[in-house]
């Protein structure tokens, strides 16, 4: 991973044209914007997603998305009336605001049903769903325990048909 509001990835850039272009792999982590005036911030939201993924396959660069999990949310263990703590970052974030937060809560619960119907976990059924998209090598998603690492490396290992991703797709699109 590389930072430096994109002189970085310049100097990156002029280095790898040393190379054969199959001998490595360059990858962008997605949701993160850069303004003009330097700012970055996170934008999950999808149609700036969508893009970024496209700009990524038209430069044969993976797409590496950021807050795979939806940032605790696609653990499942939320419900419309939790409140973060006060000093939680993801207050920060309009996807656990509000109304926004709201319609999150609607769209992770018919996901948990999806899950439960494939036997799976909400956040395998999250991460396959990520593996299963064009242009997504890779997922980095958080692990504060063992189990959960254990759990997140079997996603790389859950197969959905292409029945089983229209159907997510018209969970998601609802959202």
């Amino acid at each position: 991973m590389i930072y430096g509001l994109g002189r970085s990835e310049e100097l990156v850039g002029e280095v790898l044209k040393e190379f054969k272009r199959d001998e490595f792999v360059v990858a962008t982590k997605g949701a993160q914007h850069w303004y003009e005036d330097g700012t970055v911030k996170t934008d999950n939201r999808p149609e700036y997603l969508r893009e970024a993924v496209e700009k990524s396959i038209d430069n044969n660069i993976s797409f590496i998305p950021y807050g795979p999990l939806s940032f605790g949310l696609l653990s499942g263990s939320f419900t419309k009336d939790f409140k973060l703590d006060a000093q939680d970052w993801r207050q920060l974030l309009p996807l656990f605001q509000g109304e926004q937060f709201q319609q999150a809560i609607e769209t992770v619960d018919k996901l948990k049903e999806f899950a439960v119907q494939k036997e799976i976990s909400l956040p395998n059924l999250a991460l396959a769903w990520l593996l299963a998209q064009d242009g997504v090598d890779a997922v980095i998603p958080g692990g504060k325990r063992k189990e959960r690492i254990r759990e997140n490396v079997q996603a790389s290992k859950i197969g959905l048909s292409k029945e089983e991703l229209n159907t997510l797709e018209d969970i998601l699109s609802s959202y």
